[in-house]
Formats: C-alpha cells, structure tokens, sequence
C-alpha cells in the first residue's frame, strides 16, 4: 500500500488523511485505526501529521476564482523556493522528519505550512488543480473535476454531501444548490455518494441514458463510456432509476433496496437488478479491490484504471475466465504475481506498459 511509505508530509498532503482528522466519519475511521494497527511504524509519522493539520484552521469558505489561482500560484512559488534552498544546502529527503513532533512542527513550517495550506484549500474548494487534470467551467455556475487513471479523489459539495472520485472519472457539479428544487450533477466513470438527506431537494445523478434519483443515501454508480453496462450499487437508504430516452423522456422506472445492484445494458436497454456485498462493490475508496468471480477482460480494466498503466494480452481471445481477489495495497507486481500463479502466463513491466505473454484463459478441451 503506497500509505506504507509515506512521510509525516506525504499523509498531510493526502486528501482522504486530511478528511479523517478533520472530519472523521466511521469509515474513514475505520480504515486509519486499521491501517495504524497493521502497520506501526507509521505512527509516528501519523502522529505528526495529525498534530499538524490539527494545529491549522482550514478556509471554510469559498474563494472567488481569481483570488484562489492568485493565492495557489503565490503557494506553489514559495514552495518551489523553499525546495530550491533545501537542495542548495544538500538535504536529500527535505520533507521526512525525525524528533519530537512539537520540535518538528517548528523546523517544518517553512515548508509543510505551505504544502498544508495547498492541501487545505485544494480538499475544500469545489474547483481544484491538485494533483489532477482540472476542466475550466464549461457553463456558468458549474464545477468540473477529472481523475486521471491511477488517482482518486474525495468532493465536498456544498450541501453537505461527500463524492469519492474514482480513477480515469469526471464529475460535473453546481457550485451552489441555492436556486433549484433539486441538486443534479452529471457523471461519466465510478463514483460513491454520501448524500446530505434534504426531502425538499432530491439528489439526481445524471450518466448516460439513466436518472439515478434519491433523497439521502450511500450509494456506488459505475458508468464508464467504454464499457457496456452502467452498475447502481445501494449500500443504505433507497433509490429509484429512472430510464430516459435520447429526448429525456422517462421510460421507466427501477427502485433499489441496500445491498443491490442495478446493471442497465446501454445496448438492449434492459435494467437487471441482483443481489450483492455493496461494501465490495464500494471497496475502492478505501484503497481496496474485491474481484468476486470477475471476468478477467473486466479486471484488466480495472486493474489499468489502478494503476494507470496499459495491459498488452498475447492472443487475447476471448478472456471469459474468472478471477476472485481481495487486492488491499497490493502492488502491481503482487497482482501479476497471483495471476501469473493462477494460469499459464508470464508478465513484464517496461515503464507504464505491461506485457502477458502466454495462456491468461487457456481452456482444456
């Protein structure tokens, strides 16, 4: 797991970190108390990123736009000076500090207030460059956020609803949802949504061809424009999946109970509902991959959106045959290894491409 090397910087630069000692909720609690369990020699670095953040008062209200790029790009040279004088001086690792946390605090601030700061503004504020590709406003009124593969990310919209981001995903969201009888935003890619409950103002997730309709709820929406099918996972509350046509108008109508999944077939335009783990089908935001009797074509997908690389298959064919995993801050080459263990294949890796030469779902006649 990429947390296992980080540095009391790296866990106050991270989102989610920040999310948790900030304001904590029983998952991401539960995922820090678990990864500071199996993992101690972390703690302290934890430990000094905790007091930290906690020592700093992030921006609770929203910047107009050219104050916050005037603001980030004052940050970011600071930033780039205060690297450039540790460098100069011959300090190889300038962020990873040792000592008692209250005398870090002081030697770090030149530098980690800076980063904090960048990592403050960039978890609260709806329009963010952080470490991802930002679209610009395509409306007015309207915010834009794109993951690449291989990141994620977790929204704060201003309702008080939370959107974890999943990789090579982009969302498309108001800045306000002051002025409407509902509050409708428009995804292309994987998503979970903690919905803040307002009866008054239902929550609407528009993706192609479906409206997923709700009023407070946790629920997953897989819809990649590259795959076939678009997956509604409901882990509590209750939805309804409202189908459209190319005009918008309503041909029908699916209602979801917790622990569901709704698969729309974009090509015969059928919906099927089957039962399901939704905290499976979720896992991701908590760096987790749970693959139960998965297609292996499906997991190679997956496993390029993880980890941000393209997957070369020798003779492809047809690759029908099943995997079933629990990948929990696996490497890649973990995850190659256990397939590789599993068939008849062997693997490279040359930079961000990886090879499988050899039987992957080689079936005996």
């Amino acid at each position: 797991m990429k947390y296992r090397d980080y540095s009391a910087s790296d866990f106050a630069n991270d989102s989610f970190f920040i999310s948790w000692v900030k304001d904590p909720d029983e998952e991401s609690d539960w995922f820090w108390t678990s990864f500071v369990e199996e993992n101690p020699a972390c703690k302290p670095e934890i430990e000094k990123a905790r007091e930290l953040i906690s020592s700093f008062r992030f921006p609770q209200q929203y910047l107009a736009e050219e104050e916050f790029k005037g603001m980030r790009n004052q940050i970011l040279m600071a930033l780039r000076a205060q690297k450039e004088e540790i460098r100069d001086k011959g300090v190889s690792r300038p962020f990873h500090f040792r000592g008692v946390s209250r005398q870090w605090v002081r030697v770090a601030a030149a530098i980690t207030v800076v980063c904090l700061f960048v990592a403050g503004i960039f978890a609260y504020m709806p329009y963010s460059a952080d470490h991802l590709n930002s679209l610009p406003d395509a409306e007015p009124g309207m915010e834009k956020r794109i993951n690449p593969s291989g990141q994620k990310s977790v929204l704060f919209l201003t309702d008080g609803s939370k959107v974890w981001l999943n990789a090579a995903s982009k969302i498309k969201y108001p800045k306000e949802f002051l002025d409407s009888d509902t509050r409708e935003v428009y995804l292309e890619g994987e998503a979970f949504f903690d919905v803040a409950h307002d009866p008054e103002k239902p929550f609407i997730v528009h993706t192609s061809g479906l409206k997923i309709k709700v009023l407070g709820t946790s629920f997953n929406v897989k819809s990649y424009s590259d795959e076939k099918t678009i997956e509604t996972t409901l882990l509590k509350g209750k939805v309804r999946i409202e189908q459209t046509d190319r005009n918008g108008n309503r041909i029908g109508d699916v209602e979801l109970k917790p622990n569901q999944t709704a698969i729309f077939h974009r090509e015969s335009k059928i919906i099927k509902v089957r039962e399901v783990v939704g905290e499976n089908t979720a896992s991701w935001k908590t760096e987790k991959l749970v693959f139960d009797e998965k297609p292996m074509d499906d997991v190679i997908v997956q496993l390029e959106r993880w980890y941000n690389v393209k997957v070369h298959v020798e003779g492809k064919g047809k690759l029908g045959c099943k995997l079933t995993a629990n990948i929990e801050g696996e490497s890649l080459r973990d995850v190659l290894d256990l397939i590789e263990a599993s068939h008849a294949i062997h693997y490279r890796i040359e930079g961000t491409n990886v090879y499988i030469e050899g039987k992957l779902c080689e079936i005996d006649e």
